[in-house]
């Protein structure tokens, strides 16, 4: 519990003034993508109790593991000991989709789709001439995308495949080339 409440603060901070994270965005967002993959449970390894002909007995089994799934969604990860617990995969959407959200508004701002607003340069002497530095490494997002989609199609917890679908829309306000 105290990794997703960690993701969470991060995320308010994302939300709040995501340039105060741009020296670690790329190892964050690499580090949820990273938790994504290791944690997500899509629905073909959710182990089946036992198989046997189909009859009524079935239908009641097919109940049974909804239940069950259900009952592991809203169970408290730490009194389970469920590493695979949707709660940290959760955070780690909210963090990206709040993070990915920010940087699709800076991009937009500074393409003069919107009005900018000055912004605290750390250099001493700035060049005009070279562009400023890509906020979100592009091999990252092109990862986020795809990690995502598989997120989106077969995990489990309909929240967190659903959280997965509302990033992607986000990450594609990002051009490739951010």
């Amino acid at each position: 519990m105290i990794r997703s409440s960690s993701l969470s603060i991060l995320a308010t901070c994302a939300d709040t003034e995501w340039r105060a994270l741009l020296p670690w965005s790329n190892d964050l967002i690499g580090s949820c993508l990273d938790l994504l993959r290791l944690e997500s449970v899509s629905q073909t390894q959710t182990p089946l109790k036992h198989t046997k002909p189909h009859d009524e007995a079935d239908d009641d089994d097919r109940d049974d593991e909804e239940e069950n799934d259900n009952q592991r969604n809203n169970n408290e990860p730490t009194q389970t000991n469920d590493s695979k617990h949707p709660a940290l995969r959760r955070a780690a959407l909210v963090f990206l989709g709040l993070m990915f959200d920010s940087v699709a508004k800076a991009i937009a701002e500074n393409t003069g789709q919107a009005p900018s607003q000055p912004e605290i340069r750390l250099d001493i002497k700035p060049s005009a001439s070279s562009p400023p530095p890509a906020p979100v490494d592009a091999n990252l997002i092109q990862s986020a995308r795809t990690v995502l989609n598989y997120i989106k199609h077969t995990d489990i917890d309909t929240l967190a495949s659903h959280q997965a679908g509302e990033v992607l829309q986000i990450l594609r306000q990002i051009p490739m080339t951010a």
